[in-house]
């Protein structure tokens, strides 16, 4: 428990440095450590994952698509999270990460929530212009 909760502290003060490599070295070990958690220690750090995306909406400079995007990925059981991410604070990753799984969905059903939120992101006066663009761009290469 120690360990989960020094990490749960790594989490919640990781800020970028602006140097791309190393905050991406950075963030590839605190998503190691994350990785290797027990399935209920990883679901209740969760929040403290895309925590790092909604305290840095505009950064787009973790990776590409990045350590913590790869990992959530891989791990999976991450979607209901993501989705409330997006409704607290979009991000430049939460946004994409929700065109992938747009991307893998057919089933409109399936699909409406995700589309639901890229619209309300297009209109968030809470973040940038260039975030709330991004979010229509998405919306509209869905829609085609």
């Amino acid at each position: 428990m120690a360990t989960t909760d020094a990490l749960a502290a790594d989490l919640r003060s990781f800020t970028p440095t602006g140097n791309e490599y190393d905050d991406v070295e950075k963030l590839r070990g605190l998503i190691t450590q994350w990785a290797g958690e027990p399935e209920a220690a990883r679901a209740a750090l969760l929040p403290l994952v895309f925590g790092i995306f909604e305290r840095n909406p505009d950064n787009a400079e973790m990776g590409i698509p990045g350590p913590v995007v790869h990992a959530l990925e891989e791990v999976g059981g991450y979607e209901q999270e993501l989705a409330q991410s997006l409704r607290r604070m979009p991000s430049h990753y939460g946004l994409w990460m929700a065109n992938r799984i747009l991307n893998a969905l057919e089933d409109e059903r399936e699909r409406a929530p995700w589309m639901d939120l890229l619209r309300q992101a297009a209109k968030d006066a809470r973040i940038s212009s260039e975030l709330r663009d991004e979010a229509g761009e998405f919306l509209e290469f869905q829609e085609e």
